[in-house]
């Protein structure tokens, strides 16, 4: 079984020798057309994990950007390594070598998180649900394994809701 790590951080070089083979890969959107949310998720271009710093998030589908959304990266990379550095006998080996790692990049270069972006990070994880769902493993998990996790998927995208309202009331 693969397990996917995500790292809400300041992004992850996905070129580093140690982490660009153990990247998560969204193969709908890798393989799809360049500003499409191919896999429909509202997230265009969202291959690896998404940036959320900067992301117009009141626009459905949200933008990403293809090429460069993961520079600025230092914090993030040295995290993602510690997790998920393949052992490679190139540099070091992450504690968790065997993983893939998505990339929700929340914080900015100079490390400055803003709520709103880490919230929209976190959200983005319920769309796992439908990469677990098209995924072989997901195929082999019990029927009552699956009917608990659509249960507490469907209970954070409540609570989801609930809080959106709430930060909106807080943002008046």
């Amino acid at each position: 079984m693969i397990t996917i790590k995500q790292i809400i951080d300041t992004g992850v070089d996905c070129e580093h020798p140690d982490l660009k083979d153990n990247l998560w890969v969204n193969e709908a959107e890798k393989n799809g057309v360049a500003g499409k949310d191919d896999d429909g998720n509202g997230y265009i271009d969202d291959i690896y994990g998404f940036n959320f710093v900067g992301a117009n998030l009141n626009k459905q589908p949200v933008k990403g950007n293809r090429l460069n959304w993961s520079k600025g990266y230092g914090h993030g990379t040295h995290v993602a390594g510690i997790i998920a550095a393949e052992n490679n006998k190139i540099g070091g080996i992450g504690v968790a070598y065997n993983c893939k790692v998505m990339v929700l990049k929340a914080g900015n270069s100079s490390g400055y998180f803003n709520n709103s972006d880490i919230a929209a990070s976190i959200n983005l994880l319920t769309t796992v649900k439908d990469i677990l769902q098209t995924n072989d493993i997901y195929k082999e998990l019990s029927k009552e394994f699956k009917d608990e996790m659509n249960r507490r998927w469907d209970e954070n995208e409540k609570r989801w809701e609930k809080n959106e309202k709430r930060w909106e009331e807080n943002e008046k």
